[in-house]
């Protein structure tokens, strides 16, 4: 067992081992404010004719672009190819259409499997209408129909989709498919 004077001699040890790394915290968290300080611009401040001082926004430095980022470019793509493929005409009622009523469908759908969500041989231009009335509620129908009016298409998905891994697309994948889109996009 301890003694009394022992134990307050650990006690004293253990307080200044304390106080120590304390210490040693401060000072490490004091450089790195300085060196986050000399990394970032400071806001620029003028003063406008009333003599009020504004304060600049610092422009920060650009993130490299996400997956998220990479995923929507490709599907804008993909939709303006498949517009100008199909002519803005829906592929159902043959109806021309136009801004809101046209509708960018997918052969397989993207719930499905988001390998071909991207793939402008997937889509079809539908009216509103065709889309949410027919598309959606007679999925079977329209796929039936698509292999028959596009066969070359349907068979060229297959292969596609059959050779493909599963699992979520990369971002050198996404890169890849958005340098192909916007070759496409440029022959058509």
């Amino acid at each position: 067992m301890l003694s009394l004077d022992k134990y307050n001699k650990h006690k004293g040890e253990r307080k200044q081992e304390k106080e120590r790394l304390k210490q040693e915290k401060i000072k490490a968290k004091q450089k790195e404010k300085a060196q986050l300080s000399l990394t970032k611009q400071k806001p620029k401040t003028t003063q406008n004719y009333k003599g009020a001082i504004k304060v600049q926004k610092v422009k920060k430095k650009k993130k490299p672009t996400s997956n998220k980022k990479i995923k929507k470019q490709c599907m804008l793509l993909a939709k303006q190819i498949v517009y100008k493929r199909d002519k803005d005409i829906c592929q159902h009622c043959k109806v021309p259409v136009s801004w809101s009523n046209r509708h960018a469908s997918h052969v397989i759908p993207v719930s499905m499997d988001w390998r071909l969500a991207l793939d402008p041989l997937n889509m079809k231009v539908l009216c509103y209408h065709c889309h949410l009335n027919w598309r959606h509620k007679h999925p079977i129908e329209a796929g039936e129909r698509f292999t028959k009016t596009f066969p070359k298409r349907w068979e060229i998905l297959k292969e596609r989709y059959a050779d493909w891994p599963k699992g979520s697309i990369s971002i050198t994948r996404l890169e890849e498919w958005f340098t192909f889109l916007q070759n496409y996009n440029e022959k058509c």
